[in-house]
């Protein structure tokens, strides 16, 4: 019994943890500043102009970070950074501004009686909706 439980942990720790390409891109993420939310979706200045490529770029890396899919420690914050990246990045390219404050919700808001808890239909990429 003592056996399988340290394969299980060693098979855990190879897929997610540190050296990990999940692992990886969590901490990437969070080692970037708060304001730079084009390298955040791997974005130059020029893609991140566009609303297509902003969103495009979210949701391939959202697929990667979102904690359902990744298990590494720092899976979560690394997402939540991705949320204030896109909002801030999708608000700019579409012309409304968006210099508000930092925000773990990426559009919309609720209204009330939605079960999808902060995220929308669109953003949410979680295998519990």
């Amino acid at each position: 019994e003592g056996n399988e439980a340290a394969a299980q942990l060693a098979a855990h720790l190879r897929k997610f943890g540190a050296g990990t390409p999940m692992a990886e891109a969590a901490a990437r993420v969070l080692k970037l500043g708060p304001r730079e939310h084009a390298a955040v979706l791997q974005l130059s200045a020029t893609q991140a102009a566009s609303a297509d490529a902003v969103r495009a770029a979210y949701r391939k890396l959202a697929l990667l970070l979102h904690p359902d899919k990744n298990q590494a420690r720092q899976a979560e914050a690394a997402f939540k950074r991705l949320q204030v990246a896109y909002e801030a990045l999708s608000a700019q390219a579409s012309g409304t501004g968006g210099g508000g404050g930092p925000s773990t919700r990426p559009s919309g808001g609720s209204s009330g009686g939605s079960s999808r808890g902060e995220y929308s239909d669109e953003e949410c990429f979680c295998t519990r909706c």
